[in-house]
């Protein structure tokens, strides 16, 4: 994996012409096997696509995985970071959107077959240096930001939110690192505090319960597995803390919308 500090990964956004570009809005395509940009900001709104691989996206709030044929709607001005590994993804920047869109933190969307022909006709016309300049340019984006505001309103919970409280994280590093068989008692003693305080504590600090915040991050974990490994559902299943494939299996469809072999499946072959 190459990972770019703030300097570099500047230097690259230059290389790309993302800051010079004068037209409103324009396309870029990225295929890299192992690349993680340091963090930044763009002066434009980002609409990133993954049409394949694993995307991981980050900001000072949370972490969000990304997974193919999904797309994730990034705000100017907010500092993230990116991770592409075996990825192929295609991104349009948007200097002006609606009002609605210019949300405050990363949304993860529930894209149609539109929007990834639309991405992939831009990244074909309109890359970042292209000079040519029409009424159906400015017409065709326009349509992609209106329809983002549909689209921006089925976000998917593909995120992981950061605690504010050290204490907090503490215990959230402990299950992160023991999904397997990590309890809450566990990470009460990992982080120095009894499981009453811990239990007291995590909501204020993450938004969820432990409850839910377990359920997501093992998830958002089962969903890299499927992605990255050859490892089969039964594997998966106990390596996210699940004894039983059939229970984990019902716990990732309701998540994720689909069965595990399926996810897999429509997955790989983006």
């Amino acid at each position: 994996m190459t990972v770019l500090d703030a300097r570099e990964t500047r230097k690259r956004i230059r290389a790309l012409g993302l800051e010079k570009a004068a037209a409103p809005a324009f396309a870029l395509h990225e295929r890299e096997r192992h690349l993680a940009y340091g963090w930044h900001a763009h002066s434009r709104h980002q609409l990133i696509y993954s049409l394949s691989g694993r995307v991981i996206l980050e900001s000072q709030g949370a972490r969000w995985l990304l997974p193919p044929q999904r797309a994730a709607w990034i705000p100017s001005g907010l500092r993230h970071r990116t991770t592409l590994d075996r990825a192929d993804v295609v991104s349009v920047y948007f200097q002006r959107v609606p009002a609605q869109l210019r949300v405050r933190d990363i949304r993860i969307l529930r894209a149609n077959p539109l929007l990834r022909e639309m991405l992939v006709y831009a990244a074909r016309e309109w890359p970042v240096k292209s000079r040519v300049s029409s009424r159906s340019r400015r017409a065709f984006f326009d349509a992609m930001a209106l329809l983002s505001l549909d689209w921006i309103e089925h976000q998917l919970p593909f995120r992981l939110p950061a605690p504010t409280d050290p204490r907090v994280e503490k215990a959230v590093t402990h299950l992160l690192a023991h999904l397997d068989k990590a309890d809450i008692g566990d990470a009460a003693r990992a982080s120095g505090q009894s499981v009453r305080t811990l239990r007291r504590r995590f909501e204020p600090a993450t938004g969820m319960t432990w409850r839910q915040y377990r359920l997501h991050a093992a998830m958002l974990r089962a969903m890299e597995l499927l992605l990255n490994t050859p490892d089969s559902v039964l594997e998966i299943a106990l390596a996210v803390g699940y004894e039983s494939p059939s229970a984990f299996s019902k716990a990732f469809a309701s998540f994720a919308g689909t069965a595990p072999l399926a996810f897999r499946r429509s997955n790989s072959s983006a």
